[in-house]
């Protein structure tokens, strides 16, 4: 799909038994294939949303919690300088990085 300010954007969920560092093929709306490597922290179940910079090409992937049993909610403080759509690292208690992503209205 098509996000902000023409930025392709698809939403891809963690196949049952894919573990971080492990790859698997994911193909797109359009025909492409592409090979994922799931990231730290990430379970199956749990959805990479990927983000393809316009100018650039690059992708951006950010993750998120299926909301499954095994779902943790946190709580965080935006810093003063972090506006919408700009991200973040904040360590989890169990002391994980995680990048998160202002979002809109925050």
């Amino acid at each position: 799909s098509r996000g902000r300010e023409g930025a392709a954007s698809f939403s891809v969920v963690v196949p049952k038994g894919a573990a971080p560092g492990s790859s698997f093929q994911h193909t797109t709306d359009d025909g492409r294939e592409l090979d994922l490597t799931v990231p730290e922290g990430v379970l199956p179940g749990d959805v990479l949303v990927l983000t393809q910079n316009p100018d650039t090409g690059g992708w951006s992937c950010v993750a998120q919690a299926s909301g499954g049993p095994s779902a943790k909610s946190f709580s965080v403080s935006v810093p003063d300088w972090a506006g919408p759509g700009v991200s973040f690292q904040h360590r989890m208690p169990d002391g994980r990085e995680m990048d998160i992503v202002v979002p809109p209205g925050v």
